[in-house]
């Protein structure tokens, strides 16, 4: 009996020996990578992301607050135009205090508290959008827009701040502009004998 109780000592001491080297190389491996397995490195990810941008599958955005619009490439420039000239109708109309139906009417209202710049590129970029909305006289071609752009058209002027007030964030801001026509009231029953 008392053999037994020693060799199944043995056993133990080996059994402890053994979780003891386990727990030194677990220790030790996560020590010395910092990685979980089946995780990307820094540089690895880093790398995928540059050729996700290269492929076309990352697209960048001006800012988190714009949206992206889809729209067959042929139309893009003339949506960006008149996506330029409703942005500041609506900046037109919270600085007014106004609900102008009118984007250049609202450019009209809002012209007290813009400057004499502002106002006239404000007044340009409407022209654009409008143009870009009603003029389908010549067509568009790639490079003929390149050219224009290259040369320093009015659409790629973006308008100048506000001089006596500070425009911020309108995106943030609700805008209510209710035009709907108010109820008449209802006719005097007519009395009939």
């Amino acid at each position: 009996d008392h053999g037994e109780s020693r060799g199944g000592m043995r056993v133990l001491i080996h059994l402890c020996l053994f979780v003891v080297v386990i727990l030194r190389v677990a220790v030790i491996g996560s020590l010395c990578c910092s990685v979980m397995p089946g995780r990307w490195s820094a540089q690895v990810l880093e790398e995928r992301r540059l050729r996700a941008i290269r492929r076309g599958y990352v697209v960048a955005r001006s800012s988190p607050a714009a949206g992206i619009v889809k729209v067959p490439p042929e139309v893009a420039p003339r949506v960006r135009a008149v996506a330029r000239s409703l942005s500041l109708h609506q900046q037109h109309n919270i600085l007014s205090g106004g609900c102008e139906p009118v984007a250049r009417a609202a450019t009209r209202a809002a012209r007290p508290l813009l400057g004499d710049r502002a106002y006239k590129a404000a007044m340009r970029q409407h022209d654009e959008g409008n143009l870009a909305k009603h003029d389908w006289s010549r067509p568009r071609v790639p490079w003929a827009d390149a050219w224009s752009s290259a040369s320093g058209s009015a659409a790629d002027e973006e308008p100048l701040p506000a001089s006596s007030a500070t425009i911020g964030d309108f995106t943030q801001q609700p805008l209510s502009c209710d035009f709907s026509p108010e109820p008449t009231p209802p006719s005097p029953p007519l009395s009939g004998g």
